[in-house]
């Protein structure tokens, strides 16, 4: 398994920093499997890194505070997100004029996480929609053009 490298913590990606729980320190003599080891669900981890990062560079697969997610390496933003057993996701102005996805959720014990509250505008919790791969393709594209502008 390839390790994935640490996301360095900017302004573009501070709110991402503070809504995600920093992962512990890894077990003595081998790194925390991303997979099984960052308190998500690995189902989610797989959705998030293997399906929505599959057309992604190989970079765009890190960690934020051990935590596995997608990102732009460029700019530092971060396009998807695991959070227990639910996933969040980035989706350009375009993608969101179409997308359908709730941006608030409500978990098993009545607690409801709303995305615009903690992380801005533009997030969405994923529900394993088809589109959801080429929307992250669309946004690490869009974040490319701003960085290249």
């Amino acid at each position: 398994m390839v390790e994935q490298l640490a996301l360095k913590r900017a302004e573009i990606n501070d709110a991402v920093f503070a809504f995600l729980d920093p992962v512990g320190p890894a077990p003595p003599g081998r790194n925390r499997d991303p997979y099984f080891e960052c308190g998500h669900h690995p189902d989610i981890v797989e959705r998030v890194w293997n399906d929505l990062g599959a057309d992604l560079p190989e970079g765009a697969r890190c960690r934020v505070s051990g935590n596995p997610v997608l990102a732009h390496r460029a700019s530092g933003a971060v396009l998807a997100l695991p959070r227990g057993t639910s996933y969040a996701v980035w989706l350009t102005p375009s993608a969101r004029r179409e997308c359908n996805l709730p941006i608030r959720h409500r978990w098993g014990n009545g607690t409801v996480t709303d995305l615009a509250e903690h992380l801005g505008e533009g997030w969405y919790w994923g529900c394993f929609d088809q589109r959801e791969p080429a929307w992250c393709r669309a946004a690490h594209h869009w974040w490319d053009s701003i960085v290249k502008t």
